[in-house]
């Protein structure tokens, strides 16, 4: 899990190659959980229209798992796939000490992240989610009717 530090928090500890943007407005990397997926796993008509930004994301992490929002995307070549904001990669592994130039290295952690306007976290403003209930609602929402699909519930 690499650490995004884009939008307000750009200049954050070690972290290299800030942007005071992120893809939807100027995410607060200290204050929203938010992931990261590359710009050509989006950049496609029908993906585009599927995850328009702000989409539901679920990451499953040393053994817990927590809502974010899909907040950004990476254009970098080449293009990393597995970042998350600073709040929830110190979230996922508090000890670890993580910022914008210390990822955590193992390869375990899983982004789940829901398509479509239905999975759209409502209340993100520019900077920050304005109502963290409203994304906890809809993460069990979308989470129940994926167990439930796969034969679970």
């Amino acid at each position: 899990m690499d650490v995004d530090c884009d939008g307000i928090d750009y200049q954050c500890k070690n972290n290299p190659d800030g942007q005071n943007v992120t893809d939807w407005g100027a995410l607060s990397a200290y204050a929203v959980p938010w992931v990261v997926i590359p710009y050509s796993f989006i950049s496609h008509p029908p993906q585009r229209k599927q995850l328009a930004g702000n989409n539901l994301a679920v990451v499953i992490c040393d053994g817990q798992m927590f809502y974010a929002i899909f907040g950004d995307s990476n254009g970098d070549d080449p293009e990393v796939i597995g970042e998350a904001s600073w709040l929830l990669a110190r979230t996922c592994f508090p000890e670890e000490n993580l910022d914008g130039g210390n990822g955590h290295g193992k390869a375990d952690v899983t982004y789940i992240v829901f398509g479509g306007d239905d999975a759209v976290v409502p209340d993100v403003g520019w900077s920050y989610v304005g109502d963290f209930g409203a994304l906890r609602a809809l993460g069990d929402s979308l989470v129940m009717k994926l167990v439930a699909n796969l034969g679970f519930g």
